[in-house]
C-alpha cells in the first residue's frame, strides 16, 4: 500500500480530491464513527481495541489524510471524552468501524478508477478482500449480512478491474510510447533520474499535449467559472510552488491553456492524459529510453519485442541500432543491472545474427536467379572448408580480414554446400587427425595436378 500512501500524503491536489469524494460519499452517522475510532488511534488509544484485530491499525494506515479536520490537540480532548470503558463498548465500536471499513475501501477504489489510477485500485481491492479473509468467524457473524453485501460488492469490483486491466493490455497500450503513462510511472520513480533532466521533460510533454489539442477540462461558460478560478489562481499556483521543493517531483500534475477567446478562463490539461509519441516525432528517443527503464523486468521482453514490430516493421538491423545507441545515450538510468542485462541479451538472442541471415537469402537469391554452381564432392565437405581457409589465409579473400567461420558458411551458401551445425567441430578433428594415412593437403595436390592438366591439354591444342 506504500504507492497509495504516498500518492494522497504527497500530492495536494490528490489529497483534497479524495477527502471531498470520501466525505461525500459518507453519511453524518458514518463520519461520527470514523471520527471516533482515528481520534482514538491518532492519540494512541490503541490499547482499547480488542487484542488481535489489526484490522484497524491497516485502516488507519490507508487513510492518509485530515478527515477530522480539527488539530492535534482537539483529536485528544475528543478521544478522552469517548466513553469505551467496557468490552462490550468497545466491542460495539470496532464493528461499526469495520462496516465502515468495507464501505472506505470501496469508496477509496471507485476514486482510483475515476483518476483512471487502475493499478492502484486493483492493489486497494485485493488489500481488502484479503483483510475480509483473514478476519476472524466469530467477528465476522456480527457483521452479516452486511459483510456479505460488501464482499459481493468488492469481487464484482475485481471483475470490473479485470475487464478494464483485459481491455488495456489486450490493446497493447502498456506497450505503447505514451505520455500519460510515462508520466504517471515517472510520478513514483522520479528520484532515480536527474531533476534537470525531468524539469526539461515538461516542456516536451507540455508541447505534445499542445500539438494534440488534449484537454482535461475545458472552461464553459456559465457551468464552471468558479472552478477554473480555483485552478487558476489556488491550485496552480500552489502546485508549481509545490513542485519547485526539492524533495517533491519536479512537475505539477497538470497545466493551465489560454485561449484567446477566453483569455481569463483557462482550459486545465493533465500531465496523466493519453498521448502516443510517433517514431518520427523528435522525442520518440527520449521517451522509448524513459518507457524502457520504467517497464518491469518481466515484460521488458515483450516491449521490445512489441516495438519491433510496431515502430519498426520488424527491421532488425534498424531496431539493434537503435537500441544499441540509447543504452549509450541514456546509460545515466538504463545502465542499472536489469535494464541493460535485458535489453543486451535481447539484442544478442533476437537481433545479432540478422544481417547474416539477410546476407544469406541475398546471396541465395543471387544464386538462384543465375546459373546454379554446386560444390560436387558431397562426401567430403571438409576439401570445400580447406579451400577456404586457404584463400582466406593468403589473402586472397578479404585480404585475410574477417571472421573466417562467417565466411565459410557465406561461400558455402554460394556454392550450395549445406553444412551441418557442427562443420567447426568436424574441421577442428579433421586437423588434428594424427593418422599416418590422412593426408591434410591432397584436395591441394589434386587442384594443382588439375590445373597443370588444363596447361598441357590448352598447349597441345
Amino acid at each position: 500500500m506504500s504507492l497509495i500512501k504516498n500518492k494522497i500524503k504527497n500530492d495536494l491536489e490528490f489529497q483534497a480530491d479524495y477527502e471531498n469524494f470520501l466525505y461525500s460519499s459518507l453519511l453524518d452517522n458514518e463520519k461520527d464513527v470514523l471520527n471516533k475510532i482515528l481520534a482514538l488511534l491518532q492519540a494512541s488509544f490503541k490499547e482499547v481495541f480488542v487484542e488481535g484485530l489489526d484490522l484497524f491499525t491497516e485502516m488507519n494506515d490507508s487513510i492518509e489524510v485530515d478527515v477530522l479536520k480539527m488539530p492535534q490537540s482537539k483529536i485528544m480532548q475528543r478521544a478522552q471524552t469517548i466513553n469505551i470503558e467496557s468490552d462490550s463498548e468497545r466491542y460495539a465500536l470496532v464493528v461499526e468501524f469495520s462496516k465502515l471499513t468495507f464501505k472506505i475501501n470501496y469508496i477509496m477504489v471507485e476514486f482510483f478508477i475515476q483518476k483512471k489510477e487502475i493499478k492502484m485500485a486493483i492493489i486497494i481491492n485485493d488489500s481488502l478482500l484479503n483483510t475480509i479473509e483473514k478476519m476472524e468467524s466469530r467477528f465476522l457473524e456480527d457483521l452479516s449480512p452486511y459483510y456479505q453485501s460488501y464482499l459481493k460488492k468488492t469481487s464484482e469490483q475485481k471483475e470490473k478491474l479485470a475487464l478494464m486491466l483485459n481491455q488495456n493490455t489486450n490493446s497493447n497500450s502498456m506497450y505503447t510510447i505514451n505520455t500519460g503513462d510515462i508520466f504517471q510511472n515517472l510520478k513514483y520513480e522520479w528520484k532515480r533520474y536527474d531533476r534537470n533532466f525531468i524539469q526539461e521533460l515538461e516542456m516536451t510533454i507540455h508541447n505534445l499535449l499542445m500539438e494534440n489539442d488534449i484537454v482535461t477540462a475545458h472552461y464553459r461558460k456559465g457551468e464552471n467559472e468558479n472552478y477554473i478560478i480555483n485552478y487558476r489562481d489556488i491550485r496552480y499556483p500552489r502546485a508549481q510552488k509545490e513542485a519547485e521543493n526539492e524533495n517533491n517531483f519536479p512537475i505539477p500534475d497538470f497545466f493551465l491553456r489560454f485561449y484567446e477567446t477566453d483569455s481569463d478562463y483557462p482550459s486545465i490539461v493533465s500531465y496523466n492524459e493519453n498521448c502516443i509519441v510517433p517514431k518520427d516525432d523528435d522525442s520518440f528517443v527520449k521517451f522509448f529510453a524513459l518507457k524502457l527503464s520504467l517497464t518491469d523486468e518481466m515484460e521488458i521482453k515483450n516491449f521490445l519485442e512489441y516495438q519491433l514490430e510496431e515502430n519498426f516493421n520488424k527491421n532488425k538491423n534498424e531496431y539493434k541500432e537503435f537500441l544499441e545507441l540509447i543504452l549509450i545515450k541514456y546509460k545515466e538510468f538504463l545502465v542499472n543491472g536489469k535494464t541493460d542485462v535485458i535489453t543486451n541479451k535481447y539484442i544478442m538472442e533476437k537481433l545479432s545474427d540478422t544481417q547474416n541471415e539477410e546476407i544469406k537469402n541475398v546471396q541465395k537469391e543471387k544464386s538462384n536467379s543465375l546459373s546454379p554452381i554446386k560444390w560436387t564432392n558431397s562426401t567430403n565437405k571438409n576439401d570445400f572448408v580447406k579451400i577456404i581457409y586457404a584463400l582466406h589465409g593468403a589473402k586472397l579473400i578479404n585480404n585475410g580480414e574477417g571472421e573466417i567461420t562467417k565466411i565459410v558458411e557465406q561461400a558455402a551458401t554460394a556454392f550450395g554446400v549445406e553444412l551441418s551445425k557442427s562443420w567447426q567441430s568436424n574441421f577442428s578433428k579433421s586437423k588434428n587427425d594424427q593418422n599416418a594415412d590422412y593426408d591434410q593437403t591432397s584436395v591441394f595436390d589434386k587442384m594443382k595436378t588439375a590445373y597443370q592438366d588444363y596447361l598441357n591439354k590448352n598447349r597441345k591444342n
